[in-house]
């Protein structure tokens, strides 16, 4: 309930976006959700494939791998954590 998470608005807008069809487009994808990423459990494992995608001069196209991988960061952002400050009252697990 206390905390720090991402607005409702950005999840939809994040949400709504279809799959890039440029290394533009992904670009694009990335700035919209790397400020989100402290959010994001294991989010550079998750964004792994889209990067090796942007590599180089190589054409782009989609992997099935990369495909997962973007629908796995939506799906991530829509269940997003909430960040908080560690209750220092309590003991450290």
């Amino acid at each position: 309930e206390k905390g720090i998470k991402i607005d409702f608005e950005r999840v939809k807008a994040i949400q709504s976006l279809t799959l890039p069809t440029s290394k533009t487009g992904v670009h694009s994808f990335f700035g919209k959700v790397n400020f989100l990423r402290c959010f994001v459990p294991d989010f550079a494992e998750k964004a792994h494939y889209i990067s090796n995608m942007m590599k180089g001069s190589q054409t782009f196209r989609w992997s099935d791998e990369g495909r997962t991988s973007f629908e796995d960061i939506k799906t991530s952002v829509a269940h997003a954590l909430v960040l908080v400050c560690p209750d220092f009252s309590k003991d450290f697990i």
